[in-house]
């Protein structure tokens, strides 16, 4: 890992916000949905629609989640890319099946997301900012994914008319949140039957992503930033779960195969 920079100092929206409540929440959620629907290319294939379903709520039943109704959605982009936020929201770009190599890998990127949800991530940010609206927030939000999955302005226009939630803040505590979602999303990992392993395996691949793509920062580290302490953190960790050799169905790579063609077909470059 000689040369792979120590810390990445951007944004983290992995995480969602229980602390700011109720119809707030949902509030914020339904904004983003909306943004999302107006700008966000979507994968409409219903086979990979209903395994990404399945996959999910393999995990919810060991996340601690206070609310287990969750709004999935496909975003039409073979970057690697996923996120969750307020409003039990979670996605994940075409490019998460490129990229994963197993059903483990895959499914590690999904836990982490549950975790940030279940650990309320994103109100603890937000109780830095005490006059912050869940409409600043629902703006920032879905500006910032939307900047990554539009490839376009449209995003840093909406960031732009966010001022009162600055970058500098939702900075402060994003590498403890991203190594407590670690921490958890093994946990869900293993309590679902899936390899805890499959987690550092996906952050190598990041890794080496992060590597090809020279200065350009992939859109899942810009949000999610990766140390290589907090690699090895995850390593070790994972490596204390039993060793049971847990085989995967192929149902994931005939998933991974439809979204290969449907890639090979676009003029997006993955």
């Amino acid at each position: 890992m000689a040369g792979y920079p120590q810390d990445r100092d951007l944004p983290d929206i992995g995480g969602s916000g229980g602390l700011i409540a109720g119809q707030k929440e949902d509030s914020i959620g339904e904004q983003v949905m909306v943004s999302l629907r107006r700008s966000a290319p979507r994968i409409q294939d219903p086979l990979v629609f209903n395994y990404l379903t399945n996959i999910l709520y393999q995990l919810v039943p060991s996340a601690p989640l206070e609310d287990r109704d969750l709004q999935l959605v496909i975003i039409d982009d073979p970057a690697l890319n996923a996120f969750a936020v307020p409003g039990g929201i979670v996605g994940v770009n075409g490019g998460l099946f490129l990229k994963a190599t197993s059903e483990h890998q895959f499914a590690s990127v999904l836990a982490h997301e549950l975790a940030h949800l279940s650990q309320r991530h994103f109100a603890r940010r937000m109780q830095q900012q005490e006059t912050t609206t869940p409409l600043t927030v629902a703006g920032m939000i879905a500006g910032i994914i939307l900047s990554a999955v539009t490839q376009s302005d449209i995003g840093i226009a909406a960031i732009a008319g966010t001022q009162a939630l600055t970058m500098q803040n939702m900075l402060a505590y994003s590498r403890a949140h991203e190594k407590e979602a670690d921490r958890v999303g093994l946990d869900i990992l293993a309590s679902s039957g899936m390899d805890p392993r499959g987690m550092p395996e996906m952050f190598e691949i990041m890794m080496r992503e992060d590597r090809l793509q020279g200065n350009r920062v992939p859109e899942y580290l810009s949000t999610h930033p990766l140390t290589q302490s907090r690699v090895a953190d995850t390593r070790s960790r994972a490596e204390q779960y039993p060793d049971e050799h847990i085989r995967e169905g192929q149902e994931y790579h005939l998933m991974r195969n439809r979204l290969q063609v449907h890639y090979a077909r676009s003029p997006q470059v993955a």
